[in-house]
């Protein structure tokens, strides 16, 4: 039964966290051009991650320049 509740808990917080962002759902509503994604953005900066090394180098968080 414990599991049960763990998942009940996982719902309600889930459900918890929805509501408290419920107004932010809708904000395109009001300001349609707004975009809904970030892909125009990593596309305008995938030429200058490739160029500079690729992401590995990105997500290992350093910017030294491998040797």
């Amino acid at each position: 039964m414990a599991h049960a509740d763990s998942a009940h808990n996982q719902t309600k917080a889930l459900v918890r966290e929805l509501l408290d962002d419920w107004d932010t759902f809708w904000v395109v509503l009001d300001y349609p051009h707004l975009l809904l994604t970030n892909n125009d953005a990593e596309r305008a900066l995938r030429h200058w991650d490739q160029f500079c090394g690729g992401s590995e180098r990105l997500r290992s968080g350093t910017d030294q320049v491998d040797s």
